[in-house]
């Protein structure tokens, strides 16, 4: 057995996707601070994404470590990397969620039977949200697009972010408008859900009104925002990080009246 102290210095420099979505960027980040703290390394981040990490592996072998990779988005190309030894698969982060698909809402499912095909582009709004670019599910969206014609019937927008793309789903909840596109669902009927910046590219009005969905969802979150006043409204539990330490925690109302760090 490799003593601890063995096992830091073999360690030495690695590197490690960012991957363009928060639950990844998520895990990353738990994964440098329990490499850089646990065992010694040198942990660099590479900005990245699915098509574009799985290209780098088969070309470079780097980065070592591959965070929240869809496997079922990345084509052959890593099967045929596994089968030849070069990845090693080493756990599955969202067992046994992880879903992802197209998607409506359910109030537009019950007043509309018939939107269990996509043969009826008018009650979904006329719009298809894709996938960012980058993204493995771009292509594989891209291709169901190309095959079913649907660019002949309705628009097809390519948003920019995972950001913009969860709020476009959010505006509509809110005004209770058709939806229809792609999106997962790595906290499916999970008791805790993370949410990052999730309210940050709203307006102040439809922002206001998301900020009362935990009172809806009855669930527990996790809420990553670097709105301080955002904070103090939605947190029972306020923790305040800095250089991957937890600088204090507590609740919101005491922090701010006694700051650690002032």
């Amino acid at each position: 057995m490799t003593s601890a102290s063995a096992a830091q210095a073999d360690c030495g420099e690695v590197s490690i996707t960012e991957m363009n979505w928060a639950s990844s960027r998520i895990i990353t980040e738990v994964s440098k601070f329990l490499m850089e703290q646990g065992c010694g390394c040198t942990v660099e981040k590479v900005p990245s994404a699915t098509v574009s990490s799985v290209a780098s592996l088969a070309e470079n072998a780097e980065p070592h470590i591959v965070t929240e990779l869809w496997l079922n988005s990345t084509g052959d190309v890593y099967a045929e990397l596994e089968a030849a030894g070069k990845v090693l698969h080493l756990a599955d982060v969202f067992d046994p969620c992880g879903v992802e698909g197209w998607r409506i809402f359910a109030y537009l499912a019950e007043s509309n039977p018939e939107l269990t095909t996509i043969a009826n582009p008018e009650l979904v709004g006329g719009r298809f949200n894709n996938c960012p670019d980058g993204w493995g599910c771009r292509n594989v969206n891209d291709n169901i697009i190309n095959a079913l014609g649907m660019r002949d019937t309705m628009e097809i927008f390519d948003h920019g972010s995972g950001e913009t793309l969860g709020t476009s789903i959010a505006v509509a909840y809110e005004d209770e408008s058709p939806w229809f596109g792609y999106y997962w669902a790595p906290t499916a009927n999970s008791p805790i859900m993370l949410m990052y910046e999730a309210f940050s590219a709203l307006d102040s009005l439809i922002r206001t009104g998301m900020q009362d969905l935990q009172k809806e969802l009855h669930k527990t979150i996790v809420f990553i925002t670097h709105d301080l006043d955002e904070a103090l409204k939605l947190a029972d539990h306020l923790v305040i990080p800095k250089d991957g330490y937890i600088m204090q925690q507590g609740e919101p109302q005491h922090i701010l009246l006694y700051p650690a760090d002032s």
